[in-house]
């Protein structure tokens, strides 16, 4: 289906792409294929897929599903553009394992609909890309794996890690929220040329599995709070950076605690050490201080 996609079809059918609203469709087969082999689809599954589109990794997922005998609704396209959902809605009409739902993937909610970890895939709009990423961080109880693909510079900002110099100049709040529930790893780089239309940038694609959060939620929200200010700071020195955060006797005590050199800036302080400030923070200012 995917490389059938051709200009004059969606003229036919008037459901050219937005560019408004991001839409991009994915028309390269290899890339839906390695989307869907890090899905690593098993069963029992209940995947839910941002922006559908027409259905390209839709039928994908599908297909998959299919291989294990007996079915039901297993996967959830949630699609914005009604145009879209409406097709969907009719192109797919026998397929029992599919639910199309026309809503802003921003305003769903996951406990609506499941009882249980579900694993999430697409391709995501450019603009909604952060907004979306921290909603999918905090529905991290119901959400297991995502397998995603983003604008390539959002994506190195996801998978970014002080120990991995490479992608040092990534690394912000954005890495720090992923750290807290999901391990990262890139599956692969996407060409502009994969879509329809074509881009002005490249995509890339990454796979995040949760892990036992690292904070209890009012700690996290204390520590998100801490580092907005340092990283908009980012070329600081932490001693000027962490300024509103205490004294400087305080934040001296805080670092010194987590061994962090002040005259250092943030983008090469690890989590572990920033877990050690917040730890040191927290016993003396205590967790309603901010």
């Amino acid at each position: 289906m995917a490389m059938q996609i051709t200009r004059a079809f969606l003229k036919e059918l008037e459901l050219q792409p937005h560019r408004s609203l991001g839409q991009y469709l994915l028309v390269d087969e290899q890339v839906v294929k390695d989307i869907v082999n890090a899905l690593n689809i098993l069963r029992d599954d209940e995947i839910v897929e941002v922006g559908s589109g027409i259905g390209v990794l839709t039928s994908a997922i599908i297909n998959e599903f299919k291989k294990f005998k007996g079915g039901r609704q297993n996967l959830t396209a949630v699609e914005i553009d009604k145009r879209y959902s409406e097709y969907m809605k009719k192109y797919f009409h026998d397929e029992n394992v599919l639910k199309v739902v026309n809503k802003d993937m921003l305003k769903f909610r996951f406990n609506e609909y499941f009882k249980k970890p579900v694993k999430v895939a697409g391709n995501i709009p450019y603009y909604i890309s952060s907004p979306l990423l921290r909603m999918l961080f905090d529905n991290h109880k119901l959400v297991s794996v995502i397998v995603i693909m983003l604008q390539k510079e959002v994506g190195l900002r996801v998978f970014a890690d002080p120990e991995n110099k490479k992608y040092n100049e990534y690394y912000g709040l954005l890495s720090i929220m992923r750290k807290l529930h999901y391990d990262a790893e890139i599956i692969r780089t996407v060409d502009r040329n994969s879509f329809l239309p074509v881009p002005d940038v490249d995509s890339i694609v990454i796979r995040l599995k949760v892990h036992k959060p690292l904070l209890e939620c009012d700690e996290e929200k204390i520590l998100l709070r801490i580092l907005k200010p340092a990283f908009n700071a980012r070329r600081k020195m932490l001693k000027n950076a962490l300024k509103s955060t205490g004294t400087q006797e305080e934040i001296k005590k805080w670092s010194d605690a987590a061994n962090i050199d002040l005259n250092d800036r943030i983008e090469n302080i690890d989590l572990g050490r920033l877990k050690l400030f917040l730890k040191a923070y927290v016993g003396d200012k205590g967790k309603g201080s901010l």
